[in-house]
């Protein structure tokens, strides 16, 4: 019998595979954990199954090896069918070893497998197969007489426990089942030792596979902060109502159970078990039973016991009921064991017979019959690309998960605005549709159907498009509102009926008419890369919903390019994060005030629009409406005192100085003030030229307990209108407040330097090289104290300089220059030697030029000025000082050639005209010289060059001195 057994059970699971394969894909219902694995989406439900996802991730992985990148639906479903075939087949050689009647074992395994909780709970992309496979796994563990002995196997059997757990939490019910199984143990002590191993091996592996859940989901501690203990146990209900703390009705409780498990296929299973009952009754005293059969049939009751026990707790609706009857291969082998022929006779054809039905009947949900799916299929027919259905509320995620489709939704709860459909809001509805129609779209409106008279567990249009399950009643007043806002300007067509008699409307636009309602017009122009570079610079933080939304409305978009609303909602999308993301990150101005414009038309009332708007506008130049525009903000909130110092701000970016204090005007008379309104104040009257008002603004910010930001401002100012000493009061001030700052010090030492106080700058100066000075404030003290003529002091400030910076060429001029004022001659020549070695700017060569000419290094001078005279930064200047070097190295000629090309450059500049005139006189050409001089002493001098006329003047009477000797006439 044993061969025909598995011969029977052979062909009924390639049957049940068959069959089930026709199936595939199978349900669309519920995809949350494929949609959590490839969207990234995650909900409290996971709790329950934390193992699952993390699972599914390595099997992406591996298919991936393979070459597999597609969505995980169709494979998450192949997975667990093939791990179903595995458990069915499992049982029935366990129940085999156990002593089943082979026949009568294959028999109910058959009928667990076409039972429709087991099958559907196998096919459907949850983690109902995996946690069944290990829930029978252990439980089989459980059933070896000698289970408490060792460390191994009740170990063994805690860790399958404990995977069934990670699973699916229901199968906590095998922990008490592990508790009857030693129950029964001749030496407790070994009983309760098997137990502690069990239990130990279980919890190591729930414990572990939380850990990995945590970490993949990257769950942190401010989830626990916003979740509460109560709010989870809710949510992972999957049906509301449907636990005990939640229904409060253990009465409702029972019922619900009831039809749970008779829809799950309880009815034939009940009648089989309580059929092996009497049986095993008929052999109650046979030696075979007492030989342990009573330790299997007890085990199997207390695990079907266990389990409903816990779905009577918690979710009667769960579809892994079905789990409880695992267990009925073993009952058969511990009850009609002992009477082998009733089993053939009158239990396996009975239960063949069951499960034929079970086969022939099918399963009422698959791809032509999941509502959600069927419902895809007939939309995706009747929409081109870029048409859309008008839904009472929401669609759901099945949905966009089957298929992309375009969906405008009308909520009459606030979750509809949970949408990752466009909400259309009834100002806005007729106007998106009407844009839609003249662009050659066809739109559809769920206009009826089933939508009264609902019975719990029907799958109705309802259960698809809407969130929140408002009453039937409610619903249909929503499609009473929509029709009302769509008839004045529309005419609504009988159109196609789904398979499901759903019933649609085709919207017709009525000739004559157009439609009433608001449009965001100014988005005409704007294009899909502006918004997505715009909603790309957005910061972090929106999630994955809203990221899923936005590529939603991108697709959409790619379909209908100049649909103005899928504009507005990207770029709301975009502003929920920070309304100045559009005049910062938009480069096309002009569409960046499109969609302000667009934004501020919908939100009339929103002063932050238009001061965003404002600042553009004044970033644009466009001083008169930027100033319009923050008018009309402070109209709309006169006594906003962000917006009078955004008026300010915006004011001085426009260079607008009187508008400005116009608002710190009006920003006083609310009581705004402070050191810093006051500094600003000042800024603002000296660029309007009056400075006594700006010295009496920083008077009273000196009195307003100023900051060291303050002070900073204050002390800059004084010294811009030149008041030393209220500039030193105010370091004085910062020195208190900051005593360790090094920058401070060395201001003071400027200002007392300006002040003619020498000794108290040099002390300041001292104090600050003293307090560990940064690079800026380094480089500061050395030129501070070389301006004092304490150049060996400067050089211990740059020495501590250059050990942090040996490469920077310009600090090796600075040293040079320095040594050189020290009397360090030879020193001073290597660092100016070192600092050609590295990069220097124009400026620095020339300085390094200098100081070869003043250690009469003029052939190392030339060559620096050679250079520098050949670049495009040539100064005057340049061609200057290399006539000097040129002159001393007995090169007139080159030195003349040097200054005739200088003057020519800088006609107004008196350097050259008075070096020239110098070698003309120095070889006795006194005519020229003369020329020259007159030609210098012609120019009108600038600030810098008074001391030269003085120079050319004094020239001149020489070389006129001379002539006059010579006899000759000038």
């Amino acid at each position: 019998m044993k061969a025909f057994g598995r011969s029977l059970l052979a062909a009924g699971l390639a049957f049940w595979v068959w069959r089930s394969l026709e199936f595939i894909p199978y349900c669309f219902q519920d995809p949350r954990y494929v949609i959590a694995l490839e969207w990234g989406f995650w909900q409290n439900a996971e709790w329950v199954h934390p193992l699952f996802v993390p699972l599914l991730e390595v099997y992406r992985f591996a298919l991936g090896l393979f070459g597999f990148s597609g969505r995980m639906f169709v494979p998450v479903e192949l997975l667990n069918l093939a791990v179903g075939g595995l458990t069915l087949a499992g049982l029935y050689l366990a129940a085999e070893r156990k002593g089943a009647e082979p026949i009568s074992a294959a028999a109910a395994v058959l009928l667990l497998g076409f039972s429709y909780g087991f099958w559907s709970g196998t096919l459907r992309a949850d983690p109902y197969a995996l946690a069944a496979a290990f829930s029978g796994l252990g439980l089989w563990l459980l059933m070896d007489p000698a289970w408490t002995e060792g460390r191994w196997k009740p170990l063994r059997a805690g860790l399958a426990a404990g995977v069934a757990i990670g699973f699916h939490t229901a199968a906590i019910a095998l922990i008490p089942a592990a508790v009857a199984a030693g129950w029964r143990g001749q030496d407790k002590r070994k009983a309760v030792s098997g137990f502690a191993w069990f239990l130990a091996g279980a919890c190591a592996v729930v414990l572990a596979g939380y850990m990995v859940f945590v970490v993949y989901r990257g769950i942190t501690l401010d989830y626990f902060a916003r979740v509460g203990p109560f709010q989870m146990l809710e949510n992972v209900q999957q049906v509301p109502d449907s636990s005990i703390y939640t229904s409060r009705d253990p009465g409702k409780q029972v019922r619900d159970l009831l039809e749970n498990l008779d829809h799950s296929g309880a009815v034939p299973m009940t009648c089989l078990a309580i059929a092996g009952l009497f049986l095993g009754l008929l052999s109650l005293g046979s030696a075979s039973r007492a030989a342990g059969s009573g330790r299997v049939v007890g085990l199997g009751l207390a695990n079907a016991v266990f389990y409903t026990l816990f779905f009577l707790i918690n979710n009667t609706k769960n579809g892994f009921v079905y789990a409880g009857f695992l267990s009925l291969p073993f009952l058969l082998a511990g009850l009609s064991g002992p009477c082998a022929w009733a089993g053939r006779l009158l239990l396996a054809p009975a239960v063949l017979a069951s499960a034929w039905v079970f086969a022939q009947r099918g399963l009422p949900i698959g791809p032509d019959a999941d509502h959600i799916s069927v419902e895809a299929r007939f939309l995706q027919e009747a929409l081109r690309p870029g048409d859309a259905v008008i839904l009472p509320g929401c669609s759901q995620w099945p949905m966009f998960y089957d298929r992309r489709l375009n969906f405008l939704s009308m909520g009459g709860s606030s979750e509809a605005q949970a949408c990752i459909a466009p909400v259309a809001s009834p100002e806005t509805l007729a106007p998106r549709v009407e844009a839609m129609l003249r662009s050659g779209h066809r739109v559809l409106f769920l206009s009826g159907g089933r939508l009264s008279g609902e019975e719990e567990g029907t799958r109705l249009a309802s259960h698809i498009f809407w969130v929140g399950d408002p009453s039937p009643a409610q619903r249909n007043a929503v499609i009473s509102g929509i029709k009302a806002r769509l008839e004045g300007t529309f005419t609504l067509e009988p159109g196609p009926r789904s398979p499901q008699s759903w019933e649609y409307s085709l919207v017709r636009l009525k000739k004559g008419r157009h439609a009433k309602g608001w449009a965001p017009k100014s988005l005409a122009k704007v294009e899909r890369p502006e918004l997505a570079a715009l909603l790309a610079s957005a910061p972090p933080g929106a999630g994955l919903f809203t990221e899923r939304k936005i590529e939603y409305l991108l697709g959409w978009l790619d379909e209908s390019p100049d649909d103005v609303f899928l504009k507005f909602e990207l770029l709301t999308l975009a502003v929920e994060r920070g309304k100045e993301l559009v005049r910062k990150a938009v480069t096309d101005r002009k569409s960046a005030l499109a969609m302000l414009a667009a934004l501020s038309e919908a939100a009339p009332a929103d002063v932050e629009l238009k001061v965003e708007s404002a600042r553009l506008l004044s970033e644009l130049g466009r001083g008169a409406e930027a100033r319009a525009m923050l008018a009309k903000a402070l109209e709309l909130r006169p006594e906003s005192v962000e917006t009078l110092n955004r008026m300010k701000e915006v004011s001085r970016g426009l260079h607008q100085p009187q508008s400005a204090l116009a608002a710190m005007d009006v920003l006083a008379g609310k009581g705004a003030s402070g050191a810093g309104l006051l500094i600003e104040r000042a800024e603002v009257l000296l660029e309007l030229g009056r400075k006594p008002e700006a010295l009496k603004a920083l008077a009273e910010a000196g009195r307003a307990s100023p900051g060291v930001a303050e002070l900073t401002r204050m002390e800059f100012l004084y010294r811009k209108v030149r008041e030393p000493a209220k500039a030193l009061a105010a370091l004085d001030a910062l020195a208190v407040l900051r005593p360790k700052e090094a920058g401070v010090q060395a201001s003071r030492a400027e200002v007392l330097m300006h002040l003619g106080k020498r000794a108290e700058a040099l002390e300041s100066l001292v104090r600050a090289a003293g307090l560990k000075p940064g690079e800026p404030d380094l480089r500061r003290i050395a030129f501070l104290f070389r301006t004092l003529g304490e150049p060996v002091r400067a050089l211990a400030a740059l020495d501590a300089l250059a050990k942090n910076r040996p490469k920077d060429g310009g600090l090796q001029v600075e040293r040079g220059q320095a040594l050189l004022e020290a009397g360090r001659k030879s020193e001073a020549l290597s660092a100016f030697d070192l600092s050609r070695t590295m990069s220097l700017s124009p400026d620095e060569l020339r300085r390094a030029a200098r100081g070869y000419q003043v250690l009469d290094r003029c052939d190392l001078a030339l060559k620096v000025w050679d250079g520098l005279v050949k670049a495009p930064t040539l100064a005057a200047k340049d061609l200057s000082d290399k006539a000097v070097c040129a002159y001393r190295q007995g090169d007139w000629k080159a030195a003349e050639a040097d200054l005739l090309r200088a003057i020519d450059l800088a006609p107004t500049k008196l350097e050259a005209y008075a070096s020239l005139g110098a070698v003309y006189a120095g070889r006795g050409l006194y005519d020229q010289a003369l020329s020259i001089y007159d030609r210098g002493l012609a120019v009108k001098p600038g600030e810098a060059d008074r001391g030269l006329t003085a120079q050319l003047a004094e020239g001149r009477l020489v070389v006129l001195a001379k002539l006059k000797e010579k006899g000759a006439k000038p």
